[in-house]
């Protein structure tokens, strides 16, 4: 087990053919720590289920859209180059996304049913997005409450092929923080 930033990452994954890293609800002040596991983990695609800048959060405070845009600049140097799924969440706008992520993300709908090396995933932002698809994995995030597998603020999950694996990585302490869930912070 590799030990990065006290982020504990199991030898499976460096050994696995291929990876599909899920990730939600990002707070800004996780992209640094987000782009050094990228680094370290090279997934072949990036599955990211909304709320790009959770800490700006921009549906409830709409005067900070310079702020999320900024945030977007960032995002977009981390992910150049990569394949990147993106379900826009409640917190963000789809129309700065359409402008300055463009061609570097495919932005789907929340319930958009993908195949990825032959499996089918679900992808929404709320967990009733991808409740009642089928789909072998239903990824989301949004809901700290939320516990069916997979979502994405409970864990950074990277999918292992041919494995089909699940590898389950906690964030950082201070994620929960920054995402406004002080009451929440031990999940």
């Amino acid at each position: 087990m590799l030990f990065h930033r006290k982020i504990k990452v199991p030898d499976c994954v460096f050994k696995a053919e291929k990876r599909v890293l899920h990730v939600s609800d990002t707070p800004v002040s996780f992209y640094r720590t987000f782009d050094e596991i990228l680094n370290l983990i090279k997934p072949d695609i990036i599955i990211h289920t909304g709320d790009l800048a959770d800490d700006i959060k921009l549906e409830r405070k709409p005067w900070l859209k310079k702020e999320y845009e900024n945030a977007l600049i960032k995002f977009k140097n981390i992910i150049r180059g990569r394949i990147v799924y993106l379900v826009p969440g409640n917190e963000d706008d789809k129309e700065i996304i359409r402008e300055i992520l463009g061609r570097d993300v495919i932005l789907v709908n929340p319930g958009t049913i993908i195949e990825i090396y032959g499996r089918t995933f679900a992808l929404g932002h709320k967990p009733e997005d991808v409740k009642g698809k089928e789909a072998e994995f239903k990824l989301y995030g949004h809901d700290p409450k939320s516990l069916f597998p997979f979502n994405g603020i409970h864990a950074i999950h990277i999918i292992l092929f041919p494995e089909w694996k699940v590898v389950k990585i906690r964030y950082p302490s201070w994620v929960n923080y920054d995402r406004g869930y002080r009451i929440f912070r031990g999940l």
